[in-house]
């Protein structure tokens, strides 16, 4: 992938201000915080910069203290906090201190104490509305979206743990992020063109799908004249209908499930579907059916290479069904992107690798055939179509002084080709 821009890449930020960010610095309680510079516009990671350290908190960059009039900080205290040094992630737990993670590491919030379970439980069902309290009551788990006026927006996710209640709420930005701005190939710009075929995007948690997912339907919804329907569960990034008419759709809220809204949207006319998460067989179906039925479909999964993506595709599907799925998928699928992100040399961002796999004769052949340990090699050879590996893509980044050797090392599926590409022989020793 080219290189890119925005904190969130690990890149210096651009001179112009976050569009989200308070004007003044942030008052929680009543008191003023430690003003800080303008954070980093991406999601998992700025670079505040603070006026006060705290001694008990874990090595890394300085960060606020979180100051609260009273002896526990409110929901809302920690989330403009969170939004404020523009940490990814809340981690919330009944008796212990508030966590956020910062440059994709996990620091307790200073100046903050415990949360009594009490009070966690009563913050938490206070956010849900009362078919969201009935489903956690049943199931012990809930997604939701929560906005924080309209500075911020939180994908929430509410769980038990030992009998108390907890809560995991990442930040997600208000403004979409342009192609131009995450760098993204032409290649890929290129796919979303297609009139049909299946785009799968793929990583860990926490790796950006998201970000570039949204970046790729912006791009579509300023240059197509069709109809773009979103299925999401939360609905994340919010589209203004621009030259394209943008439908968003929630599961749960607007829908009852990612499979009941794909069957309904053969009906609703859509161009470009994109699903949140193909998290089932029945989602994969009506995926690849409508990818085979003459519309472009975006879909995400928690995979860790193409490979590996279209193995778990197939045996998401019985025996009797994986022959005729390869057969399917060979001729609608499109392109398997997948990303992970690696913290960058100076800590206080983190830079995105991809390996990205783009169908060629080839490839569909292989996978037809089911012979999918050979698509590993093919990508090595696909560079002039904008393919590579995940250990090319990290020894790029190496070499341009992004992210250090270790780090890559560490992340690169197979090191020998790592080392290689950095012009080394072998692992070493």
């Amino acid at each position: 992938m080219p290189p890119t821009t925005g904190a969130f890449f690990g890149l210096p930020e651009p001179s112009a201000p976050r569009p989200v960010a308070a004007p003044t610095p942030l008052v929680v309680g009543g008191t003023p915080a430690a003003p800080t510079p303008a954070p980093g516009m991406g999601r998992p990671g700025g670079a505040g910069r603070p006026a006060q350290a705290d001694p008990a908190a874990d090595q890394g960059p300085v960060i606020p203290h979180l100051t609260i009039a009273g002896a526990t900080p409110t929901l809302d205290d920690m989330l403009r906090w969170v939004h404020q040094v523009d940490a990814s992630d809340l981690h919330l737990a009944a008796d212990v201190p508030p966590k956020a993670r910062l440059h994709g590491t996990l620091r307790q919030i200073p100046g903050s104490g415990t949360i009594p379970a009490r009070a966690l439980e009563h913050m938490l069902y206070g956010i849900m509305n009362d078919r969201q309290r009935s489903q956690f009551e049943e199931t012990g788990d809930l997604d939701m979206a929560y906005a924080l006026g309209e500075h911020a927006r939180f994908r929430v996710n509410v769980l038990r743990s030992r009998g108390k209640v907890a809560s995991v709420m990442r930040l997600i930005p208000t403004r979409v992020k342009t192609c131009d701005e995450l760098g993204v190939s032409p290649h890929l710009r290129h796919l979303m063109t297609l009139s049909q075929g299946l785009i799968v995007i793929t990583g860990p948690t926490g790796s950006g799908k998201s970000t570039l997912m949204a970046a790729l339907v912006d791009d579509a919804n300023k240059t197509r004249s069709d109809h773009i329907l979103t299925i999401e569960d939360p609905i994340e990034f919010t589209h203004r209908s621009q030259l394209a008419t943008v439908t968003q759709r929630e599961v749960h809220e607007d829908t009852r499930s990612f499979a009941t809204a794909l069957r309904a949207a053969l009906r609703e006319d859509p161009d470009i579907i994109l699903v949140g998460e193909m998290r089932d067989q029945e989602t994969t179906q009506a995926a690849i059916e409508a990818a085979d039925t003459g519309h472009l479909v975006l879909g995400s999964l928690h995979t860790r290479s193409a490979p590996e993506t279209i193995t778990r595709i197939v045996n998401i599907f019985p025996a009797e069904l994986q022959a005729q799925i390869q057969t399917t998928l060979a001729s609608s699928l499109q392109a398997v992107v997948t990303q992970t992100l690696v913290k960058t040399v100076d800590g206080t961002g983190r830079a995105p690798a991809q390996e990205v796999m783009i169908l060629d004769d080839g490839i569909r052949n292989q996978i037809r055939a089911g012979k999918l340990e050979q698509i590993a090699s093919a990508l090595q050879t696909g560079a002039e179509r904008g393919m590579h590996t995940m250990s090319h893509d990290l020894a790029r980044l190496v070499r341009e002084g992004r992210i250090t050797e270790r780090e890559g090392a560490e992340k690169a599926p197979d090191q020998n080709e790592f080392f290689a590409k950095l012009g080394r022989g072998a692992v070493p020793r």
